[in-house]
């Protein structure tokens, strides 16, 4: 979508890089939180990482190798340097995960700073190789809101866990109609903000298209929510918070 979108071209290696990169941030973020909790975590996830750490720490190893030879032979030096300023903001961010234990989450909003290092991660290269920055600060909102709107739901859905492993979490775990409120309140927000470009937005152009994506993809969040107590049931809501971002890829048929 970012790609199609700013109509740039970020070579093969960029398609192999981001995924990689992707992935090797997500298995470092849950082993940390493995190891910060061991067996006594009430998160199931977290504790498949703990209990494979040593399988989990040489794909890490293996990631980061194949990664580091592709970055340095096939992305260009300002890219390279452009993802290492974003590279330590996540060192940043898991070091805060670790280390920071703040109850309030004014001091360690986890959801926000996630939300703007994966836009980054994924928008910023395009971003960077486009000389049309206009192009692409729209859309990229549009792609925050949306991502922070998943993370939400995540929150919301996971609150209790999160209570007892001490995470730091927007949503308390005795207020659950009030935090359903503001989901929808987020929601309906982010879904007047892509209406508005998408009707300023030309007819026939990228960020259009973008928009009503986004008009699909917001939708299905608000239906996760309203169904929420059937989609709790065997963490559903996880497919389908997860499969909203598999709709980006339509982005492809447009030309």
């Amino acid at each position: 979508m970012a790609v199609k979108t700013l109509g740039v071209n970020p070579g093969i290696a960029w398609w192999i890089i981001l995924p990689l990169t992707v992935w090797w941030i997500y298995l470092a973020d849950h082993l940390i939180d493995g190891f910060r909790w061991k067996e006594n975590t009430k998160n199931p996830r977290h504790l498949y990482f703990y209990q494979n750490r040593q399988v989990l720490i040489l794909i890490i190893l293996l990631i980061s190798m194949l990664d580091i030879v592709l970055i340095w032979l096939y992305l260009p030096l300002p890219l390279i340097l452009f993802g290492g300023v974003a590279g330590l903001m996540v060192l940043v961010y898991l070091a805060g995960v670790h280390f920071i234990n703040a109850k309030n989450y004014l001091v360690f909003p986890k959801e926000i700073f996630v939300a703007f290092l994966y836009v980054i991660g994924i928008w910023g290269g395009p971003m960077f190789l486009t000389h049309d920055y206009e192009k692409g600060i729209f859309p990229m909102i549009g792609f925050f809101l949306i991502t922070l709107s998943n993370l939400f739901i995540y929150s919301y859905f996971e609150k209790e866990q999160d209570s007892v492993d001490g995470q730091i979490s927007i949503f308390a775990p005795n207020e659950k109609k009030r935090y359903m409120y503001f989901l929808f309140g987020w929601i309906i927000l982010s879904l007047l903000y892509t209406l508005i470009i998408s009707i300023t937005s030309e007819i026939q152009s990228a960020t259009f298209y973008c928009m009503m994506i986004f008009i699909v993809m917001l939708i299905a969040q608000m239906f996760l929510v309203y169904k929420a107590s059937w989609f709790s049931i065997n963490s559903r809501y996880r497919w389908m918070n997860e499969g909203i971002f598999l709709l980006p890829a339509l982005m492809l048929f447009y030309s």
